[in-house]
């Protein structure tokens, strides 16, 4: 029964009854309720299907959230899985790199001390070469100093010879007369031959 039906109610007349102002007043005033009460329920029964209309997205959302959720602590579990296998992947091979490199060290150790044992007896040789070849040349030296100072004695004894033949101060004319006299035979000879 609607507000409207309420308000357009007829009731048959009785002669004992009540007065029909008061029941129609009454009557309307029910008429009046009966319509805010429908407004009201009708309001109500918006909200509701707006709440539900609410709900059902939200509901919607957070099935997609859940599912996300899933999803990232799915792939956090992975990455972690992952982390730990790389993890434990670089220090196997943080191990096998430092056995690696404990390795080449000890080769180069073990090259380094045969280069500088090959080293130090090549270094003795050729310091035993170098030495013997100072003592050559120290005796080549002496031998050049001896014979240095034995050709500027013979220079000298010829220079001290030629200058013996010098003439003296004051005796150039008679020399020249000698040496022209001495030079005439030989131009004489060039001439015969």
């Amino acid at each position: 029964m609607s507000a409207e039906s309420t308000l357009r109610a007829e009731f048959p007349r009785a002669l004992r009854g009540y007065a029909p102002e008061a029941v129609d007043r009454f009557v309307e005033e029910i008429g009046n309720r009966l319509d805010a009460m429908q407004k009201l329920l009708d309001e109500q029964a918006e909200r509701t299907a707006d709440l539900a209309r609410a709900t059902e997205s939200a509901g919607a959302k957070l099935s997609a959230y859940v599912a996300k959720e899933e999803a990232i602590a799915s792939a956090l579990v992975s990455i972690e899985q992952h982390r730990a296998s790389v993890a434990h992947e670089n220090e196997q091979r943080a191990q096998e790199a430092h056995a690696l490199a404990e390795s080449v060290l000890e080769q180069a150790r073990r090259e380094a001390t045969a280069i500088v044992v090959a080293a130090r007896g090549e270094a003795a040789g050729l310091t035993a070469a170098a030495e013997a070849e100072c003592v050559r040349q120290s005796e080549r030296l002496e031998s050049l100093r001896v014979e240095y100072e034995e050709t500027i004695r013979h220079i000298r004894r010829a220079l001290e010879a030629q200058l013996a033949l010098l003439p003296r101060p004051g005796a150039a004319t008679a020399e020249l007369a000698l040496t022209a006299a001495v030079a005439a035979p030989r131009e004489g000879c060039v001439e015969a031959a």
